[in-house]
């Protein structure tokens, strides 16, 4: 008898004209779960449009770094065909001043020298920079035999 009296059973209206009201907090908790919502979308967002950007600019530094590296390859090309051209003009410049002075006796250093440096070009036409060291202790074998010369004069 009792149990009847104390369980009511809802009411329920269909009635579209009656205002619902909504506790505050309710609102408030809706609204705050609708702004996490869209802060997570836009950081996506975000995140996405700085990765696209991110992965654009280290595209555009490795085509810009090929391209760099071609030029200084090139650069660097032209510089040793260059300096190859100067030292053969220099060496056959050489060859020609020693084979018009080879009337006189050469002393034996700076004879051999000279055969070290003309069997280098000889062999290295096309990479005549190879020879460098030929060429030194040939002009160094000449400074040594100039200034015993020098001194025998005095």
């Amino acid at each position: 008898m009792g149990s009847t009296q104390s369980k009511q059973e809802p009411v329920i209206f269909y009635n579209p004209s009656v205002p619902l009201q909504f506790s505050t907090s309710l609102v408030q908790n809706l609204e705050k779960k609708a702004e996490q919502t869209t802060e997570k979308i836009e950081a996506r967002q975000v995140e996405s449009i700085v990765t696209k950007r991110v992965s654009e600019e280290l595209e555009k530094l490795k085509q810009d770094e090929s391209e760099l590296k071609e030029k200084f390859y090139v650069e660097l090309s032209e510089n040793n065909n260059v300096n190859a051209n100067t030292t053969n003009t220099d060496i056959e410049a050489m060859i020609q001043r020693i084979s018009r002075n080879g009337t006189k006796e050469l002393p034996e250093q700076i004879q051999k020298a000279q055969q070290e440096v003309i069997a280098c070009y000889d062999k290295n036409k096309s990479r005549s920079l190879d020879c460098w060291k030929e060429v030194t202790e040939f002009k160094h074998a000449v400074a040594e035999e100039q200034k015993k010369f020098v001194a025998h004069q005095k």
